[in-house]
């Protein structure tokens, strides 16, 4: 592909460090211009965002894998651009560039500092520049630049570009100054398709016809306020064709339907199954209400919620209420949106069954519950959001139910961390005493890992026997954010096989520097593993099938009272726990190896060479060790620790009271995740 055309040649470019060293700022100087000189049409790709004060434009040469981009800005100081952690979306762990543009009578100087992000403050530079400056020009308040770099560069201090969504972070001066310093308001994040990959589709089945249901909100107004929540009752009763009859089957596929014109105010929404007999519902139903409030919270509507079901790759999410016991309930989410993408597709033997009134799996009776975020109220147009969902369904049933469990901490019991750590680590098992009990194996194909505001990395490793066998295990991720942000919640596509007889160990680690809350929890010397977002989780939602006769037993596994484990088992008498020490310490026989946790992004594998060779980059860590299994011991001192060599593991015993015990923990994880959500970008 040409490269932008310019009315005015390049007269000499600086360089003030050399690519292949320790390269931090590059500069271009260009002949001054009264008119813009970089071609714009010559980027086939664009958006903007921040009011249309940041214009982003983009060219991707695939056969030189380069990608070619311009920011066009409304500021006469920096602007920022950043690939964010795909795990996240925030600004930590991102890729970030910033440029500025000097100019006088006679040129212009543009200044290109490449970087990286570990923590919300400003961005490291990097040890080796991988940008190149194409040109930049600036007049009055408006900056314009060129710049481009290969779609990945094998540096670890970068990320790669890749094919489909790929979120960013975007940023200017709000003060015009050429120092790159605190941006204030003029900030966002996103996702943007810079090129194309293999279209995710429905997987062809014999025999199978596929009927598409859609669904959009009443016409919604946006509102001069930078957060508001709206909820809006509908239901999901598919009929067959030619008749009133209700039909049965499953969903194969779940996709956002985004109202282009609103689509930089929507920032998520969340769809309940509820109780259509309640007075709130009916008060709802086709009828666009704020929620969220003091007078109107979403549970008054599912006073006893279920379990929320995270799904992978998609722009929505699910959960559900219902009055009875804990089931596994669809449900779909993501925390951006771009308008034709992020279709959740199932395997093409796997389904979310519906239509069933004495299938538990049923939801008809739904909420929308829609989070707008206005970034400049002040600046608010008359608009209003039609934003919805399309459900793609059979009615011939698929060989699986899709089945959910939740990992780690699932009842909400981790204790409590005092404020003055900068570090603290939790990690809860789910023993191979507890899937050996399993009926079978499971396949993941999606995973959802969970904390509230103070967690900063969440990983979950799976150890199993190494296939040269001896007393050797493996242990490697099922899912992992390194870069964990309450605001910016993960779904994961996971193609996974968990065995009977495996060990799953979820790890959280929490900054307790300062109290995140002091006008809502003044007097706090610490976090309580609660329900609220001011307080704290740890938990993995693993979705997987064959569902498991048996759900909801063995729906939940990890810690329980007094620091011993459940197996996700319960009788008449409420929960069963083993007496197999939970949380675990670190070095213990049940334990993850402690390199398990090293963070790749930031760290120089280069040595200063700013060569990405084989040789370099098989020093980057990946999530991946083995080692000789350690021998477990009895425990002396410690009562609740059994041997965990023994299959058997202790002598079951109950606790709680019944069912109704776990489904009001349940209440609670859903309660608390939902808050977690409660998001200004």
């Amino acid at each position: 592909m040409k490269p932008p055309k310019y009315l005015f040649a390049s007269l000499i470019s600086l360089v003030a460090c050399a690519v292949t060293t320790n390269a931090f700022t590059i500069q271009t100087i260009t002949a001054a211009s009264p008119t813009l000189n970089i071609d714009l049409t010559s980027y086939p790709g664009n958006t903007s965002f921040l009011q249309g004060a940041y214009h982003l434009y983009w060219r991707v040469d695939k056969s030189a894998s380069i990608i070619y981009l311009a920011l066009d800005v409304t500021t006469a100081g920096w602007v920022g651009f950043g690939i964010a952690d795909p795990d996240g979306g925030s600004m930590r762990g991102s890729d970030i560039v910033t440029l500025s543009v000097s100019s006088n009578q006679t040129h212009s100087v543009t200044s290109l500092t490449d970087r990286y992000a570990l923590q919300h403050s400003l961005p490291n530079e990097d040890i080796c520049n991988q940008w190149s400056l194409t040109g930049g020009w600036q007049s009055g308040n408006r900056t314009v630049v060129a710049f481009h770099r290969n779609l990945d560069t094998g540096d670890t201090q970068d990320r790669p570009i890749t094919a489909g969504d790929v979120k960013i972070v975007v940023a200017y001066s709000a003060d015009g100054s050429k120092q790159v310093a605190y941006h204030g308001s003029k900030k966002h994040a996103s996702s943007v398709t810079f090129f194309e990959g293999k279209v995710k589709s429905i997987s062809p089945v014999p025999g199978e016809v596929v009927t598409v249901w859609n669904y959009t909100n009443p016409p919604t107004p946006i509102v001069a306020k930078e957060t508001k929540y709206v909820c809006t009752g509908f239901t999901f009763k598919p009929t067959a064709q030619g008749s009133n009859t209700t039909v049965t089957g499953q969903i194969v596929q779940i996709a956002p339907l985004i109202d282009p014109s609103t689509v930089m105010y929507v920032h998520h929404y969340v769809v309940y199954a509820c109780d259509s007999k309640s007075p709130k519902y009916q008060q709802i139903l086709n009828n666009p209400t704020e929620c969220l409030t003091d007078g109107f919270f979403i549970f008054d509507i599912c006073p006893t919620s279920i379990r929320l079901w995270y799904a992978f790759y998609s722009f929505i999410y699910l959960s559900s209420c219902n009055h009875d016991h804990i089931y596994n309930i669809p449900s779909v989410y993501s925390t951006g949106w771009a308008p034709g993408g992020g279709a959740l597709t199932f395997p093409a033997n796997v389904g979310l069954p519906f239509g069933n009134a004495n299938d538990t799996f049923d939801s008809s009776s739904l909420v929308i519950e829609v989070h707008y975020n206005n970034d400049e109220p002040n600046n608010t147009p008359n608009l209003t959001d039609i934003s919805g969902l399309s459900i793609t369904y059979t009615t011939k049933k698929r060989e699986h139910d899709a089945g959910i469990m939740v990992v780690g901490d699932p009842n909400v019991l981790g204790g409590f961390m005092p404020f003055g750590s900068s570090r603290i680590e939790k990690q809860f098992i789910c023993p191979e005493e507890c899937t050996s009990k399993w009926p079978w194996d499971i396949n993941v194909f999606g995973s959802a890992l969970h904390m509230h505001a103070y967690g900063k990395q969440i990983w979950t490793g799976v150890t199993t026997p190494s296939p040269s066998g001896g007393n050797l295990v493996i242990t490697s991720d099922l899912d992992r954010d390194n870069f964990y942000e309450f605001t910016f919640q993960h779904i994961s596509m996971v193609n996974r096989t968990i065995k009977r007889g495996d060990r799953i160990n979820v790890h959280c680690v929490y900054d307790l520097t300062t109290n995140l809350f002091p006008k809502q929890r003044p007097n706090d010397t610490g976090v309580t593993f609660s329900l609220g977002s001011e307080d704290e989780m740890c938990m993995e939602f693993i979705y997987y099938y064959p569902r498991f006769p048996t759900s909801p037993q063995f729906d939940t596994c990890g810690l329980y009272e007094n620091e011993t484990t459940t197996c996700g088992e319960f009788d008449k008498n409420g929960t069963i726990s083993l007496k197999i020490q939970n949380p675990v310490s670190p070095g213990s026989a049940t334990a993850d190896p402690v390199i398990n946790g090293d963070i790749a992004f930031g760290t120089d594998f280069s040595n200063g060479t700013c060569v990405f060779d084989a040789a370099h980059l098989a020093l980057v860590p990946n999530g991946t060790v083995v080692y000789q299994k350690p021998i477990a011991t009895n425990a002396t001192n410690t009562t609740n620790i059994t041997n965990t060599t023994n299959t058997t593991a202790g002598t079951p015993t109950p606790s709680g009271a019944g069912n109704t015990a776990i489904t009001s923990w349940i209440v609670a994880i859903v309660a608390a995740v939902v808050v977690a959500m409660v998001i200004v970008v």
